[in-house]
């Protein structure tokens, strides 16, 4: 999954802006940060629940925005991270949530 320039912007406000990132085939990618951040804006643009108002998120070269919106969300699965704290958590994280990603492949 290849991120290129993702931006997303609602009520005026840019929530996303020029994300650039690659995901490999088997890779799982946690996601935390702060209330507001964008994690959750990330997720649902990755779930086609919205869309972006800028860039493309690409599966093996092809627009997310072009799959069968049903289809492509019984591919995946979200988990939550709720927020806690233990003590091998860094500070700035201890009030965030956060989120995974694993990107699984198929057989072609």
């Amino acid at each position: 999954m290849v991120f290129n320039d993702v931006v997303y912007e609602t009520d005026g406000n840019r929530i996303l802006d020029g994300v650039r990132l690659a995901i490999p085939c088997g890779s799982v990618v946690d996601l935390y940060g702060p209330s507001g951040a964008g994690e959750s804006a990330l997720l649902s643009l990755v779930a086609v629940f919205i869309h972006g108002t800028g860039g493309v998120i690409q599966v093996d070269g092809a627009d997310i925005r072009r799959f069968r919106a049903a289809n492509w969300r019984r591919l995946m699965g979200i988990v939550p991270h709720p927020h806690h704290e233990s003590a091998g958590v860094r500070r700035e994280l201890l009030s965030s949530r956060g989120m995974t990603i694993v990107m699984a492949c198929g057989s072609r």
